[in-house]
């Protein structure tokens, strides 16, 4: 078989465990972040920004008021995208209930690109297929991303579309027609454009992605960098467009952000008071807090941190992957709310999380190869983190996260001595509302990867890596 084939029959496996999870633990609209998503929604279904009709998915949290008329806080990007999909679903006379889990079905998708892209991406920089699938699921069980591939927050779309732009910015490794790369080139800025509308915050990444990658497509010469920036600016515009049409619209300005207009947070009314907080308890807060701890809620990513300078072998590309994300760290320990209200993970870090977790595909590469007695206890160590970050991904999501979990603790206690088969049933049919269809896109997804391969074995060839490229000797 192909290393082509097989690495397709990873995307296919990849794309189908993160699907099937999503689908399995999709509730719908769970809390006032994803509300708000979903009033503009069927807001703008209806034919109008002004969310009045709609105000109650909000919680009374998450809204902008001008006048007497009540609007979204959120960036518009994710409802344009879901306003087709709701249409649909309540066009075949489904009930809101079905409409919210139809819609929030576009997050899945969204989750399982940035998990098929990071594997491509770990692949496509020198990673073998077994690092590269265990950096991928890693990304798609083991970090916040799960959760929010499975709610209509932003963040999942963010990482897909960042991603995406990473994918794009790095120059092929082979020549290419020149105006075919140019139009990837604007696509480039496209995606990075319609990003900015997705989360405001994706603007920093995004623009060091596209300088970063003029940078790389020009090999230092800042001259004829000017057009490929060029090229990005005018995608970017073109993305763009919606948001700030938008905001025009509705806020008046184009550059009047919907944040500006929060009816609950007047911190968020200007970028000044909103980056406003201590920086250290934010810089430390976002590693280790109990409220947003990156490495205390996604432990295994201890080991992509510490393999990033594994990632020089990659030349100039290594920076241009290392600061998009270093930045908006940065950027987000000045965050007045860096640990995102009540919500128990690095919400504002899920757009480049995909970049911290790549070198996990390389922590895993050397697991495998470390010689003699310690080999089982590194992959012992690797395995125990990746174990244990998945556990708390699904524990966290069921207890702490936007849905309130505690409730089955003491209706467990009462039933315990009695009765409690009824309570664990029903908390299953809480915590996973669609086992049914999640087993299915589970069988087809691994069926279809299956056949591809063509066999059942996967040892066979699990440390190749692609030819080494830019005249990069293999490792």
């Amino acid at each position: 078989m192909t290393e082509r084939r097989r690495d397709l029959s990873a995307v296919v496996a990849l794309a189908t465990l993160s699907l099937s999870m999503s689908v399995l633990i999709n509730a719908g609209v769970v809390c006032s972040n994803d509300g708000s998503q979903y009033a503009l929604t069927r807001s703008l279904a209806d034919g109008t920004a002004i969310i009045d009709a709609h105000w109650e998915y909000t919680d009374g949290v998450d809204y902008a008021q001008i006048g007497d008329h009540k609007y979204s806080d959120r960036p518009p990007h994710v409802a344009f995208l879901a306003v087709p999909v709701y249409l649909a679903a309540s066009g075949l006379g489904l009930d809101d209930a079905a409409c919210q889990a139809a819609v929030t079905g576009l997050a899945h998708v969204a989750g399982a690109i940035a998990v098929v892209l990071l594997f491509l991406l770990a692949r496509r920089l020198g990673a073998s297929r077994v690092g590269a699938v265990g950096a991928a699921l890693a990304l798609a069980w083991c970090t916040p991303l799960r959760s929010y591939s499975a709610t209509l927050f932003s963040h999942a779309f963010s990482a897909a579309l960042i991603l995406a732009l990473v994918w794009i910015a790095l120059p092929p490794e082979s020549r290419v027609d020149p105006k075919r790369r140019r139009r990837w080139l604007l696509l480039g800025g496209v995606l990075g454009g319609y990003a900015c509308g997705v989360d405001y915050t994706n603007g920093l990444p995004v623009v060091l992605l596209c300088l970063g990658g003029a940078w790389l497509e020009s090999e230092g010469d800042w001259r004829r960098a000017l057009p490929v920036g060029g090229l990005y600016l005018g995608g970017g515009l073109i993305g763009a467009a919606p948001t700030l049409v938008y905001h025009t619209v509705v806020f008046g300005a184009p550059w009047s952000l919907s944040y500006f207009h929060d009816a609950r947070f007047e911190y968020a009314h200007s970028a000044g008071s909103m980056y406003s907080g201590p920086f250290l308890e934010g810089f430390f807060g976002l590693l280790v807090s109990p409220h947003a701890g990156l490495l205390l809620w996604s432990p295994v990513l201890v080991f992509a941190l510490a393999f990033w300078p594994a990632l020089r072998s990659t030349g100039k590309r290594f920076w241009v992957l290392l600061l998009p994300w270093v930045a908006l760290y940065l950027v987000t320990s000045k965050n007045l709310t860096w640990h995102a209200g009540a919500t128990q993970d690095v919400r504002y870090l899920v757009s480049v999380l995909p970049l911290i977790a790549l070198p996990l595909a390389w922590a895993f590469d050397w697991a495998f190869g470390v010689r003699g007695k310690l080999r089982p206890v590194w992959l012992s160590v690797l395995g125990f983190l990746f174990f244990a970050s998945a556990i708390i991904q699904i524990a966290k999501h069921n207890a702490l996260w936007a849905r309130d979990g505690s409730q089955w603790i003491e209706r467990l206690a009462a039933t315990m001595e009695t009765d409690a088969g009824p309570t664990l049933a029903a908390f299953a049919s809480w915590a996973y509302p669609h086992p049914i269809a999640a087993a299915v896109v589970l069988v087809i997804g691994l069926a279809i990867s299956i056949g591809l391969r063509g066999d059942l074995g996967f040892a066979k060839g699990r440390l190749s890596r692609p030819a080494a490229a830019d005249g990069e000797s293999p490792r």
